[in-house]
């Protein structure tokens, strides 16, 4: 349903990660869900250690009130939205304690539509 959304909110947070990063989407109970996590470097006794992964939750009603919004009003709302996981993006520590073979934790992030003031 939030399809053509989904795959612009993508394009708008992709540059804000490593350039290496795996980044999937799914559209939970009318929700879009973005899942980011990427390998560590400089993690000698785990290459393939991977980050803490983030669940950014893309409110039912934000994104009603994003697809009723006018352009310019969802420009807006676009670069709100990346300032906002940037903020929450500096202060997001990837590293974890998990042990080999256990999953790693996720920290979920929810966007409202007071967030983003569509």
């Amino acid at each position: 349903m939030w399809t053509e959304f989904e795959e612009h909110f993508v394009s708008l947070l992709r540059p804000l990660f490593p350039s290496h990063a795996d980044i999937r989407r799914t559209q939970p109970d009318g929700e879009i869900c973005i899942l980011v996590d990427w390998k560590l470097a400089g993690v000698p006794d785990r290459p393939n250690k991977r980050s803490r992964k983030l669940a950014i939750h893309i409110c039912q009603e934000t994104l009603e009130d994003y697809s009723a919004a006018s352009s310019p009003h969802r420009l807006s709302a676009d670069e709100r939205l990346v300032r906002h996981v940037s903020q929450l993006l500096s202060a997001f520590n990837p590293e974890h304690d998990a042990q080999y073979g256990m999953p790693e934790p996720c920290e979920e992030w929810v966007i409202q539509s007071s967030v983003v003031n569509v």
